[in-house]
This record gives C-alpha cells, sequence and structure tokens, in this order.
C-alpha cells in the first residue's frame, strides 16, 4: 500500500483516524517544492517507511496551493514553535526533535492538571469542569 492513503483533508481520514485509534500524520508541501519531491524520493516511497507509517498513522498529503487554510494553521504553528518554517512542513528539524517532544509534554502535562483534563473518563475536553 503507498504511504498516502489520502490526499485529500477531510472527513474520510479523519473517519478512519477515529476507527483505527491512529494520529494523523500531516505532510503539507507544494508540487513546485525541490525539497517536497526531495523526500517523496528518498523517504515516502520507501516501502518499509510507508510500511511503518501506514502502521501507525493515517497519512495525508496536502498541496499548500490547493488548501492555503490548512496551510496557515499548521504553518503558523511551525514558524511559531521553532522560529522557521518552509515545506515540506513535515520534515525533521534541525531541533532532533528533543525541543518539540518537551514542549508537548510540557504543554500535555499543563493541561492534566487543569480544568480541561476529564478526571473521570480521560481525555481532555474542553468544557470539564473542577469542583474546586
Amino acid at each position: 500500500m503507498p504511504l498516502w492513503e489520502f490526499s485529500a483533508w477531510g472527513e474520510e481520514a479523519f473517519a478512519k483516524a477515529r476507527k483505527e485509534n491512529k494520529p494523523i500524520f500531516l505532510s503539507v508541501g507544494y508540487s513546485t517544492c525541490h525539497w517536497c519531491h526531495v523526500m517523496e524520493r528518498e523517504s515516502y516511497s520507501d516501502p518499509e517507511i510507508a510500511g511503518i507509517m501506514n502502521a501507525n498513522f493515517v497519512s495525508v498529503k496536502v498541496d499548500r496551493e490547493e488548501r492555503p487554510d490548512v496551510d496557515n494553521i499548521y504553518m503558523t504553528f511551525v514558524e511559531a514553535t521553532t522560529g522557521n518554517g518552509g515545506w515540506p512542513m513535515s520534515s525533521p528539524d534541525s531541533s532532533d526533535g528533543k525541543h518539540a517532544l518537551e514542549m508537548t509534554l510540557f504543554t500535555l502535562r499543563k493541561m492534566a492538571a487543569g480544568g480541561i483534563h476529564d478526571h473521570l473518563g480521560g481525555g481532555f475536553h474542553r468544557y470539564s469542569v473542577d469542583s474546586a
């Protein structure tokens, strides 16, 4: 099976992710991006990598020119958290991912300690409230 099961950002991919309890791996790039083609050729076309990705994620490829709204949301995040941006957006940063992992874990721990953590059912919900 090829890596890119979905080339559209939408409900079909989200439904599959929910059904299989997998996160979405989102790659935002565009058709004339040199490095997007390099990643496609050197990483995403490799059957071993595709197998690992498909076993653990629902992979969605988005062309930034077709979905500038999706690109804008995620590029804003990438720029805010790494200090720079570019395409393909899913390429590893220089910050071996340790900075991103530390930031994610810090955020999740603070969320778990706060009011949006559902202490009974688990997970995070926007409208959960603490008894205090």
